[in-house]
């Protein structure tokens, strides 16, 4: 952790390792016998989804824009501190935030308008940042030991320090995603409005919770195993299928939404999961939001 200036505290690893770390442990969910999935849908970040390319997946799609955060000291006489003191929102010992990605060449930001409005197409999208500063530490609520995980299988127990997480054992026990205690250091806060064409910021407090919009306003947020969770709850459809009305009607609605940001996504006449993928490579190069899925055979509807 660096120190900008006295009261600005500095995280020392980048935003990248946010992406890495979360992406992994969100693979591992339902090792080894699980039939849900987490998968990023983008060529870029291809995976195989497991399963033979017949079997009929349901699956619902998400969004995430992963966040570093910075910090500022309770004492410091900076706006975000000032903001959080007149809304009676949290600073002790300090609180956290970040900006949002301002795009310098248009000035504008456009990354969060193409999240919101992503939202506004009815799916489910947010920020998702930590709520540590030092890489070590960081890494260490991170860590899995990736023998421990398998031994603990072996034994009948469950992996990597998930202690009392319920996993899905096909017609066992419910997915309790929000126990995951890797998944509690991180807070999920979805974009409420549009932002004006200024720099603007959202803190958040070093418990997860007390979200806040600079320029003035408290946000919703969750921790974000409780965000995961209700992705989790949600109906699936089957997104993958050519012939299905459905997947293409959705994606139709995204990228109208998107439509006045000026970066047009053509959607084919058959909407597939290679269309998705597309799409996915869509988002990550233009806005750097991620997209990703959850899937099940259809077969195991009955069983979730």
């Amino acid at each position: 952790m660096k120190k900008k200036s006295k009261h600005h505290l500095v995280p020392n690893y980048p935003e990248d390792l946010v992406a890495l770390l979360l992406q992994s442990h969100l693979s591992l969910l339902g090792f080894p016998v699980s039939n849900y999935q987490f998968t990023p849908v983008t060529r870029q970040q291809e995976r195989h989804l497991g399963y033979d390319a017949s079997v009929k997946l349901d699956t619902f799609m998400f969004y995430m824009q992963f966040k570093r955060p910075y910090g500022w000291l309770k004492n410091a006489e900076s706006d975000i501190v000032k903001d959080r003191r007149i809304a009676s929102k949290k600073i002790n010992p300090h609180c956290l935030y970040f900006q949002l990605h301002w795009d310098e060449k248009a000035k504008k930001n456009i990354q969060h308008n193409a999240l919101y409005r992503i939202t506004c197409a009815g799916e489910k999208a947010a920020y998702v940042c930590p709520a540590e500063l030092n890489d070590s530490l960081y890494k260490e609520r991170m860590r899995v030991n990736v023998m421990d995980a398998l031994l603990s299988w072996i034994k009948g127990t469950r992996p990597f320090f998930f202690h009392d997480v319920h996993m899905h054992f096909r017609n066992f026990q419910p997915l309790r995603i929000k126990d995951v205690p890797s998944f509690k250091h991180h807070i999920s806060i979805p974009p409420h409005a549009c932002a004006s064409d200024e720099i603007h910021h959202i803190s958040f407090s070093t418990n997860c919770d007390e979200a806040f919009y600079h320029g003035g306003e408290p946000l919703n947020s969750f921790v974000f195993g409780d965000w995961l969770q209700e992705i989790y709850g949600v109906p699936m459809a089957n997104y993958f299928d050519p012939n299905g009305n459905e997947s293409k009607s959705r994606l139709e609605s995204i990228c109208n939404s998107l439509e006045d940001l000026q970066r047009d996504f053509i959607v084919p006449k058959k909407v597939d999961l290679e269309t998705w993928k597309n799409f996915g490579d869509f988002l990550l190069i233009e806005y750097r939001i991620l997209q990703y899925a959850i899937c099940r055979p259809q077969s195991d509807a009955s069983n979730r």
